[in-house]
């Protein structure tokens, strides 16, 4: 989802949108690790299962309403000719 968000935009933003992308995902992990015994003892193994199961669901989802617009037809009527050109040096 990072990648079809950075599409077009520019070498820093992309950057930018990727370092928040690792940054979440370390700040995720830290507060899990850290409240994960309590949340075993409070809840159960049956419900932070869930909770963990349920997560990634919720991000598969969320990544089938994403529309995408297919690049591979604009790339290649842009790049054929120089393919062509740099692949039969006789051209």
């Amino acid at each position: 989802m990072v990648v079809e968000r950075a599409r077009g935009e520019s070498q820093s933003t992309s950057g930018s949108l990727q370092s928040l992308c690792w940054g979440s995902s370390a700040f995720g992990g830290i507060v899990s690790s850290y409240f994960s015994g309590s949340l075993l003892d409070a809840y159960g193994v049956r419900f932070v299962f869930g909770v963990t199961a349920l997560l990634p669901l919720l991000t598969s989802a969320v990544a089938v309403l994403v529309k995408e617009q297919p690049m591979l037809a604009q790339y290649f009527s842009s790049h054929s000719v120089y393919f062509l050109v740099a692949s039969n040096p006789a051209v």
